[in-house]
């Protein structure tokens, strides 16, 4: 029953339901948390040693990151630039503990520097600096954790490569770091060492921070991006980068949005999954390797969308499980429903008896 999964560079992390970690892929620097480095790549999920209790993962380009529920995190893999904030740079190939870092509700991670968000809304940092993006004032690798200058009522992170993100709870956005390609969205090029606000950006609703562009919600359902566009990622239709935030052409009604290297997603309330950017290897999703600089739908993409007043039955079955978050079934007449779900092994994984109301699972 997987509830999350992270990418980093040329490794996976997926949490499973009972709080556990597991991983695949490359552990050349222990990054798959198994005890041992490898250069033989690992194709199937191996459980992370010694971690329970998880509660969200992230994942840096060679390092590895688990919160779990008593506000602790836990780090491992490559510690080149003091990623795993355990106040040295040697490599570690299980689970360890941050010190001195507790109370925290977010984690993220890019590239090789991570950022956590405390309960007190402070935002601390660890890792590369060599373009601020700790957003500490300084340039320096730091082993341990420090706290971003002057970030303070922040309810979501998001790291980008060298640069990071977060939004307020006035619903501003604030930038820090790199900003070769104008990724801070505050007009210039000129990369900055404490947070800048994005410019022109308010009623935000959500983040998030590619390799070099960055995307916003807003709470209107629209989508905005800033930061480089030499493949189209920005989808606003052209090629140039964008030094403020431009909207997003033709998406409406957007519930969720997706940042990759050089291209971005979105899902529509609808159900209907949209790309724009970079498609060298496919990953619009559109059956064409052709990039593109406007949201294009995503093909076979599988919506589950029904109306109750269509449908008269006792018992519903869904195969696969069509989220990994949040599922809601609303309906305007009584009914009386055996709900099942089942996982893409064909296990029944929910079982809930739907009566009247809207139900969340």
């Amino acid at each position: 029953n997987i509830i999350m999964t992270t990418c980093g560079r040329q490794h996976t992390l997926a949490l499973k339901a009972d709080g556990t970690v597991w991983a695949w892929g490359d552990n050349a620097f222990g990054q798959l948390g198994v005890g041992n480095v490898s250069w033989t790549d690992t194709n199937t999920a191996v459980q992370v040693l010694g971690l329970n209790q998880v509660i969200s993962i992230a994942a840096g380009t060679y390092h590895s990151m688990a919160l779990k529920n008593d506000g602790t995190v836990w780090t491992w893999g490559w510690n080149g630039w003091g990623q795993l904030a355990n106040g040295n740079y040697n490599n570690v190939c299980f689970p360890l503990p941050v010190n001195d870092l507790d109370s925290i509700t977010s984690i993220t991670a890019l590239g090789d520097h991570s950022l956590a968000l405390k309960q007190d809304s402070t935002v601390w940092a660890w890792g590369r600096n060599s373009s601020g993006q700790l957003g500490d004032g300084t340039t320096l690798p730091r082993t341990l954790p420090v706290q971003v200058f002057s970030m303070q009522g922040i309810i979501k992170i998001s790291a980008g490569y060298q640069y990071s993100v977060a939004l307020k709870k006035d619903s501003t956005v604030w930038t820090w770091g790199d900003n070769t390609n104008g990724q801070l969205g505050d007009s210039s090029a000129l990369g900055s060492l404490t947070a800048v606000q994005v410019k022109s950006l308010n009623k935000v609703a959500d983040i998030k921070g590619g390799y070099s562009h960055a995307l916003a919600l807003k709470q209107d359902a629209t989508v905005w991006a800033w930061g480089s566009n030499n493949d189209g990622q920005i989808g606003n239709g052209n090629n140039a980068n964008q030094k403020v935030p431009a909207q997003v052409i033709g998406l409406s009604n957007v519930i969720t949005i997706g940042s990759g290297y050089d291209f971005s997603f979105a899902v529509r309330g609808d159900g209907t999954g949209w790309s724009w950017g970079n498609n060298m290897h496919g990953q619009l999703g559109d059956s064409t390797h052709i990039n593109s600089s406007l949201p294009i739908q995503i093909k076979n993409f599988c919506p589950l969308i029904f109306s109750v007043s269509d449908i008269s039955v006792s018992d519903f079955k869904i195969f696969p499980n069509p989220t990994s978050g949040v599922f809601t079934i609303d309906f305007d007449k009584a009914i009386s429903w055996q709900l099942y779900i089942y996982n893409l092994r064909g296990e029944l994984i929910v079982t809930h008896l739907i009566k009247k109301q809207a139900i969340t699972l």
